[in-house]
């Protein structure tokens, strides 16, 4: 079986780009390959970002994956992404273990929105892009196509679109008591549709929003016991 980490997008994919290596050393250790994979338009991948789309980045994850066999580990939109495909091809895929997904696409378009403007206040400039159909979000040029089809994308609609017969495991990572309501809105739509779903709480900093120096061993140890389960 494969062992794949999706990688999520924007600014997410550089502030988690530590957790992501520092995984993929844990898994190396206990003896397991952790693949990943870029998005075209992303890292390593031909393409502009400004070329990005719903589309591709789902033709993209299916042609990674090719219905082999494997337990998906995706972080925020690749999260998502992971459970998209699932939804399409619940047959190949042992196991989903997922941080933090973006369940509400008109939510994260906001809050991606709501960064670049305070980033935009801190610096006193702004980034405006003088192009039509085209959007500033976090630096990156955004087509305002890809944009409306975030804000049209909602991760509860995936999972009732087809059967998830694998197991879901749904992590909160981040400081505070509280459960997330959107996780708990996945979890509820997930569990009654049949799924076998967990959802846990991990303590920690916000590692997608920063770059920072985060003890990630809680969290690596607790996938690679999913993995194992």
């Amino acid at each position: 079986m494969r062992y794949v980490y999706c990688h999520p997008i924007f600014d997410e994919r550089k502030c988690a780009h530590r957790f992501w290596y520092q995984l993929r050393t844990r898994f190396a250790a206990a003896g397991v390959v952790l693949e990943s994979f870029d998005y075209r338009g992303t890292a390593e991948a031909e393409g502009q970002f400004s070329q990005l789309s719903l589309s591709s980045l789902r033709d993209d994850t299916a042609e990674y994956l090719a219905r082999d066999r494997a337990c998906l580990i995706g972080v925020r939109f690749g999260g998502s992404l992971a459970l998209d495909y699932c939804a399409t091809n619940a047959d190949c895929i042992e196991k989903l273990i997922l941080i933090e997904p973006i369940v509400d696409g008109a939510a994260y378009v906001e809050y991606l929105r709501r960064k670049q403007k305070i980033k935009d206040m801190m610096t006193g400039s702004t980034c405006n892009l003088d192009e039509r159909d085209f959007e500033n979000i976090e630096g990156y040029k955004t087509s305002t196509g890809f944009i409306e089809q975030l804000e049209g994308f909602c991760l509860c609609d995936s999972v009732q679109a087809g059967p998830v017969s694998c197991c879901v495991y749904l992590l909160q990572a981040k400081n505070g008591s509280s459960l997330d309501s959107e996780l708990q809105r996945l979890y509820s739509t997930l569990k009654n549709s049949g799924h076998r779903v967990v959802l846990e709480k991990i303590a920690m900093p916000i590692f997608w929003e920063r770059i920072g120096s985060a003890d990630f061993s809680g969290l690596t140890e607790r996938i690679l016991r999913y993995c194992r389960d």
